[in-house]
């Protein structure tokens, strides 16, 4: 599973993702560290931070996404609760 961030020009950033998750774009250097051993863990994300490792000017971001390269499995999952963006 991986996180990715839509600039408004229509390119996606990656800014992290589970250890199987192999970004096909640019991607922030450290990323945010998605962990899939079936336990909760809570994350608190700064997108816009992320997103200007790779882009310094940025001032928005249009889009928000998870993804997951056609890698799932049939019976993998990844549960999100309580998902909120704010400014």
């Amino acid at each position: 599973m991986g996180l990715r961030v839509l600039t408004r020009f229509g390119d996606w950033v990656c800014i992290g993702g589970t250890l199987q998750y192999q970004c096909p774009s640019t991607g922030s250097k450290e990323g945010v560290r998605l962990i899939n051993d079936g336990q909760w863990h809570e994350l608190r994300i700064d997108a816009l931070s992320e997103v200007r490792e790779v882009l310094p000017k940025l001032e928005r971001a249009s889009g928000f996404g998870f993804a997951t390269r056609g890698n799932a499995g049939k019976d993998d999952g990844f549960w999100i609760d309580d998902f909120k963006i704010r400014k």
